[in-house]
């Protein structure tokens, strides 16, 4: 274990310890936060992007799985 982490460990929280209360409340109204914040939704925006594309693909799949027969007979009715 690293020196630090094994301090924490023990329960060594050194001269700059802050109530984990505290520590939330710095932490929510840091700037990071709220750029945290708009990258998680950007992300969550995407994966349901990417979720309604694959549906489309899967419905385009599916539906060229069932003209492919009739495709295929009317190529062969061309070829005779």
């Amino acid at each position: 274990m690293g020196h630090w982490f094994g301090d924490l460990y023990h329960g060594d929280l050194g001269d700059n310890a802050v109530p984990a209360p505290e520590l939330v409340a710095k932490i929510l109204a840091s700037q990071g936060a709220q750029s945290w914040h708009q990258g998680a939704q950007q992300a969550t925006s995407m994966a349901s992007d990417h979720d309604q594309a694959g549906a489309w693909v899967q419905q385009l799949s599916t539906g060229l799985a069932r003209i492919k027969p009739f495709a295929d007979a009317t190529t062969a009715l061309h070829r005779q």
